[in-house]
């Protein structure tokens, strides 16, 4: 499963990429590749059952949360 997330992702990069790449627009290029890799790295880690960091940070502020709104 891993494998075919890291697969698709690679392609995704290519397909959006190569006319990003034709016309130029590397900054463009660069958050496509930053989406698609957090997209990719946030599946592994839900495939290793890691806590994707919205869990962690709820896990941070509700207790605080629970404090203020009584």
């Amino acid at each position: 499963m891993i494998l075919a997330t890291v697969f698709l992702g690679i392609i995704l990069v290519f397909i959006e990429g190569k006319n990003l790449i034709r016309q130029h627009q590397w900054k463009e290029l660069a958050v496509i590749v930053s989406i698609i890799a957090l997209a990719v790295l946030l599946n592994i880690l839900d495939h290793f059952e890691i806590k994707a960091p919205l869990q962690i940070m709820e896990g941070w502020f509700a207790p605080l949360g629970k404090q203020i709104f009584k």
